[in-house]
Formats: structure tokens, sequence, C-alpha cells
């Protein structure tokens, strides 16, 4: 052993005890790469990491195929927030270590920092080739695809993950948020909180729940989470926003002043904060102040969902002090900023593909359940309260929006080996196949209620799959919740849908979205391969009575009073919304009035796009 190998192994024992000094005095010494590498890890620990990268530089300069240097320097500059020049660095460790699952996942995550979104992509993909159980490098493939808004990928990286690690905490989150941006709130719902009980002092999670679950109106699920992030970090706003919400939300006004006064002040210019107060204070009588401050607040620079945010709210304050033509200029503000990556030409030929493939003969599953209960139609077309009403009869169960038959639809196709296109692989799937994949929906029924002789799903856009829903289960029926075409869509234009509706926020491409549905809806009920009604949102609100008990009829069911009063609808294990959540019959023709705007107003606008695709 020579000298400057012991006093290499020397420097390496009093780094590794702790002893800086000693080490560092002791591979200054030396001219050795090892000696170079232990110093740059010595200012790295001592927070210098600008000293650390002037080592690695003159490193990798001395010792150009060492591939610890280029790791080291490569993490370095990513530190440093230079992705550019951490991504040249790993360049060069992948071309010295090719078969190397780390180095390639570490050039992939630089590569997404400097925004080389492909090529990032093809870097981690090489590293899952590498190392397909090296959970780290489908974490960081999934994020990337979450990022460029491609959330089926990032699910797909995360439940890879969690087949093998069904621990991975970060894999939970993953799989949570793509779903919710898929519009699969209750699955996000799930995975999110399935995150939470493994880690429960994981703040920021416990935020992310807190608010879907208030989007599904499920209070006490999202008051606990509120309450949860509050305790590790008492001035979290969003916290303190998401409480006043629920407080506002049950009308306790004073209550929702209260926790959005505990915000400290530095933090009362956030989004989330200012739109809360401005609900709160519209129901006070204050509106004009909130809405004075959002508009201050989207003069400032802020990001796209923040500007979202806010134009919604300027639009709903707007509403509510009747100057519809701003409010309608407000939202579409809103609209423009989300964007809409819809493919109607592509939706299109899907309907087409579906019409022509029902002609077909096709099997049927031999599950002759009479529980499932669709209610489907238009977002915004009265779906949610039509459950609402239906829940509070005591022989039906409210299964909410669930998600489960669009899975179906793509499980059967990829049976198939995807060697047809969906609608096709669907239509020409064998009693077998049906049978396996209803059994499994019929036991989601089992989980909302095992006693209800009825149990809903209220997924509007199963619409799109009612031969499907005929051909798996031959005793459902089917609600069909029907509105005025111009009203509904100016409801979905004003609504904050996100990506998993994207089509809601171009006129256009929503009025292409109703004529597609019109269509899908016109073959089936010219054929309707299951017991269906129409329910006619006008009729719901001002014939209450007399419309509720045909629709009982329908179900099979005797009239029950309670169905008056969807109001007290309250939550059940895995259904429906908390009372105060929902108007009473008597209150929703006056607030569904928002969108029965009178001539000369935003219809104006609207008529400009959606109307004249609808028609």
């Amino acid at each position: 052993m020579t000298q400057e190998t012991a006093t290499l192994q020397y420097a390496i024992a009093a780094y590794q005890r702790g002893d800086l000094d000693t080490a560092a005095s002791a591979c200054r010494a030396l001219t050795m790469p090892g000696a170079q590498v232990i110093l740059a890890r010595i200012s790295l620990d001592r927070g210098d990491t600008v000293g650390a990268r002037e080592i690695l530089r003159v490193l990798v300069e001395r010792a150009p195929s060492l591939p610890i240097a280029w790791l080291y320097l490569g993490a370095t500059e990513l530190n440093l927030g230079s992705p550019s020049a951490a991504a040249s660095a790993l360049q060069r460790l992948v071309t010295l270590q090719p078969s190397s699952a780390e180095a390639w996942r570490n050039y992939g995550v630089a590569l997404r920092a400097a925004q080389r979104v492909g090529d990032a992509r093809a870097a981690l993909t090489r590293a899952v080739a590498l190392a397909p159980r090296e959970f780290a490098s489908r974490l960081a493939l999934g994020q990337l695809e979450f990022d460029a808004g491609q959330h089926a990928a990032a699910e797909a990286q995360a439940e890879a993950v969690l087949l093998q690690n069904p621990r991975s905490v970060l894999a939970w989150v993953l799989r949570g948020l793509s779903r919710s941006a898929r519009g699969h709130r209750r699955d996000a719902i799930a995975d999110l909180s399935r995150a939470l009980d493994l880690e429960p002092t994981r703040g920021a999670t416990a935020l992310q729940l807190g608010w879907l679950a208030l989007g599904d109106a499920q209070l006490g699920l999202a008051r606990k989470c509120f309450e949860s992030a509050l305790k590790n970090q008492p001035d979290l706003a969003d916290a303190r926003s998401g409480l006043a919400t629920i407080a506002e939300r049950d009308g306790r006004y004073e209550d929702a002043l209260a926790h959005l006064d505990a915000v400290p002040p530095e933090r009362r210019d956030e989004m989330n904060h200012v739109v809360c107060r401005t609900n709160v204070e519209r129901h006070l009588g204050r509106g004009d102040e909130g809405l004075r401050r959002l508009r201050a607040l989207l003069e400032r620079p802020g990001t796209a969902h923040g500007r979202i945010l806010g134009e919604h709210a300027v639009g709903a304050a707007l509403e509510a002090r009747g100057d519809l033509d701003a409010a309608f200029a407000a939202h579409a503000r809103a609209n423009a900023v989300g964007g809409s990556a819809f493919d109607l030409a592509g939706h299109v030929r899907y309907v087409e593909r579906t019409i022509a493939a029902a002609s077909a003969p096709h099997a049927r599953s031999t599950q002759t359940s009479a529980r499932p209960l669709f209610i489907v139609g238009m977002p915004r077309s009265g779906t949610t309260l039509l459950e609402r009403i239906l829940s509070r009869h005591p022989e039906v169960a409210a299964g909410g929006e669930m998600h489960l038959v669009e899975g179906i639809a793509v499980v059967l196709a990829q049976e198939r080996q995807w060697r047809e296109r969906l609608p096709d692989a669907v239509a020409r799937a064998d009693t077998a196949a049906l049978d396996g994949v209803a059994v499994k929906y019929l036991a989601a029924l089992d989980g909302v209620s095992r006693d209800a002789r009825r149990v809903t799903d209220k997924n509007p856009l199963n619409f799109q799959h009612l031969r499907l829903l005929a051909q798996l289960f031959p005793g459902a029926r089917v609600i069909h919740c029907a509105r005025d075409p111009l009203d509904t869509c100016l409801s979905c234009l004003f609504q904050n849908f996100g990506p998993a509706l994207s089509f809601t926020n171009d006129q256009r491409a929503l009025g292409g979205f109703y004529r597609q549905y019109r269509r899908l809806m016109d073959d089936w009920e010219a054929a309707p391969g299951l017991p269906t009604i129409t329910a006619r949102y006008a009729d719901v609100v001002r014939r209450p009575r007399e419309t509720i008990g045909e629709l009982l009829a329908f179900c099979g069911l005797s009239w029950h009073e309670d169905c008056l009063t969807p109001q007290r609808a309250r939550l059940r294990p895995h259904g429906l919304v908390c009372a105060g959540a929902a108007p009473a019959l008597r209150d929703v023709d006056r607030e569904g009035a928002a969108v029965h705007l009178p001539p000369g107003a935003a219809r104006r606008g609207a008529g400009s796009g959606s109307a004249r695709a609808i028609a």
C-alpha cells in the first residue's frame, strides 16, 4: 500500500466518523481523484455548493473517465439551478455507463429540469427498461408524464410500482393525482387516503386530499384533512381556506370569516384565500369588496391555475350581481387560460364507430342483477340533483360518479390485444369476458350498499357506453337527464372542470361534443337496449311530485315523501353529499335560472360559438 493510498483511507475514515476538518486536511495533501471527490463531498456537507462545483469541474478535466465525478458534478449543477449544465455532465455519465439505470435516471431528471421533455422521456424510459423493478425510475417517468399532461401514462407508471411495492407512498400520491386530473375523483380520494394511512404526517397530501374531498362534497373527510394539515403547519393558508369553504357551505359565514382571519396577513393575497373570502362576503352582502380584491389580484403576475380560479370567481360574483355579459366574459377568460386539448374530430370518429358497431350481433352477460341504476346525460344536466332525490328513498343507495364503466371498455378492448378499435372490440366481446368484468362492477356496488334494491352510478358520460351497459347488465335501468341545450352548455362554460373535461373550455368544442351526445342518445332512444326514461330538468324542478313519482315507478319503487327534500341527503360510506350542500327543490328553479339568460344578455356571447355548433 502506497503512502497516498494509506492517507486516502485515513481521510475516508475521518469523513465517515464526521471529522470533516481532519478529512479535508488529509485530502488537500493528495492529488488522487478520490481525494478530490471527498473534498467535493465535504464542501457539499458544509453548504458550499459553489466550491464543490469548482472542485468537480477541475476533477473532470483531470479524470474525464471517472463516472462518480460526472455524477456529482451533474447533481451539483442541478442544485445550483443550472439544469442544462447538469444534463451535459450527466450525458457524459451515461456515455461512460450505458448499462446503468441510475445514470439514465439522473440524466432524465436533469433533462426534465431543462424542459427537454422528449429527451427526458427517452432517458427515463431507458432507465426503466434497464431496471424494471427499480421504483425511482418509474416514479420519475410518471412525474414527467404527469407534468406533460399525460395523466393516463403517469397512472400506469404508478400502478407498476404499486404492483411490486404497495407501500410506496409516492406511488399512491402519483396515482391519486393522475386519477384526479382524469376526473376520477373518488378513485383519487381512495389513493391519497391510502398514502396518508402509510405516512400520516404528509401535510401536502392531506391538503390535496382535503380539496378533493371538498369537491366531492365529503365535508367530514375534508375537514379532517385540513385540520391534520394545520397540525403540521398552523399558518397554512390553503387549509384555512378549506375550512372556511366548509363553513360557507354549511351557512356558517361568520365562522368562515374567522378561519380566513386566522391566515397570516402576508398570505392573504393568495388566490385561494381571496376567492374564498369573496364567496363568503357575497353571502353577507359585501360582494363588491371581494370583486375589487379579485380584480386587483388578477392584475398581478400569477400562475395559470390561479388565473383560472380567479376569473371563474369573478364570473360567479358578477352573475350574483346580475351583470351577465361581464360574467360571461370573465368565465371566457378563465377558459382561455385553461385551454382545450379535446380532439373533436377523433371523438366524432369514435361516435360513428360506436353507432355502427351497435347494429352488429353481440353477446350478453349472464349477470341479471337489477341493482345498477345509471343516470346519464351531459355534465350540468341535473344528474347530481336527480341522484340526491333518489337517494332519499330508503331502497336506493348513491354510488356517485363511478368511473368503472370506462375502465371496463378499455379492459375488454385490451383482451382482444387492441386488434380492433374500441367500439368494435366491446361489441364483439364474448360472454365469458363480459361476465368477468360485470361481476367486478357488481362487487363495487356491494361496497356502496349490500341492502339497497337500486344503486346509482351518476357518471353522466356513461351515455357514451350505453350499448356496453346493455351487454353487461341486462336487468339494469337508465335515467337520461335532459336540459335545455344552451343552458347546459352555458353552465358547462361557467364551471372549472379542469383538464378532465377540457372540451368545456372552448365554445365550439363544447357545442360539437353536445351534438355527438345527441347523436348517441338519438341512436339509443330509437332502439334502447335497456329500459330508459328521460328526466327533464325543467319538469323535475317545476313539477317535482309528479315527475319524481314517475321516476320512482320506473325504478319499481313506491312513493316516498322524503324524495321531495334532496337537501337533507347525507353522506353515506361511499356516497353522496352532506346536509346543506344541496338546494331544496323549491330553490332549484331559482338557482338553476342563473344560466336561463334573458334575450340580449350573455346568450349573445354564447351564441357566437356553441349555439351554432349545437344547431
